[in-house]
């Protein structure tokens, strides 16, 4: 059992942006580990009133096991495997690691086309940056999206998810400078434990969350221009 149970990713976006928006960020931008995240971190964005983006990471599975998660690695080349599950990565060397990576980047290339036409990630140099996922178990998945911010220059990183694990917080601790999280059960059976309804986030919401948070933004402009 968990201690919150959130009806949606927007509805937990929504209760974990008011935490954020206590921690009186200069000037922020908010990016969304994409799929799961971009939900949660749309109601983020639209809180705080600052851009968003997405970071695309890519899970690595033991070959003869799918099921396990033993890395990720993110589109500009970040990766981090799990160290806890030596044993499932046996055989995931050599040619056999080449052939997943190069598989996982160009799945990562293709969403990063689609999502933001091909443009690289914004300038993130000496920006305060939001991470938002929609929860962490292992974290091994936003440990490589921070790594990525990190070697962007971000001035100051904070991830920020509905729920997550002890261990993940250990795992983002060393490259994070805040961690901010609504519900840290002592027994993490999974984020979709978390949620009434959990369904896959497709690309075309994605999109669609992007576009409309393009929009709100330049309406504030033309209106603060006027």
């Amino acid at each position: 059992m968990t201690d919150l149970l959130f009806d949606d990713r927007r509805q937990a976006g929504r209760l974990l942006a008011t935490e954020v928006r206590m921690k009186h960020l200069h000037d922020p931008i908010v990016l969304a580990v994409a799929r799961g995240g971009v939900p949660v971190g749309f109601e983020i964005a639209r809180a705080l009133d600052a851009p968003l983006d997405v970071i695309s990471i890519h899970k690595l599975c033991a070959p003869d096991n799918p099921a396990a998660v033993i890395g990720a690695i993110a589109s500009d080349g970040s990766l981090a495997f799990d160290d806890t599950l030596a044993p499932d990565m046996a055989g995931l060397e050599g040619e056999a690691l080449t052939r997943t990576i190069s598989v996982a980047q160009n799945e990562l290339s293709d969403r990063e086309r689609a999502y933001r036409q091909g443009d690289p990630l914004p300038d993130l140099r000496s920006r305060n940056v939001v991470l938002a996922g929609d929860g962490m178990a292992a974290g091994i998945m936003m440990r490589v999206a921070a790594q990525t911010v990190r070697r962007q220059g971000a001035l100051h990183l904070t991830v920020a998810v509905p729920a997550t694990s002890d261990y993940a917080i250990e795992q983002i601790g060393s490259v994070a400078d805040d961690v901010i999280c609504l519900d840290n059960p002592e027994a993490f059976l999974g984020t979709s434990c978390f949620y009434r309804h959990f369904e896959p986030v497709e690309d075309d919401e994605v999109r669609q969350l992007l576009a409309d948070i393009r929009r709100a933004s330049e309406t504030r402009r033309e209106t603060s221009i006027h």
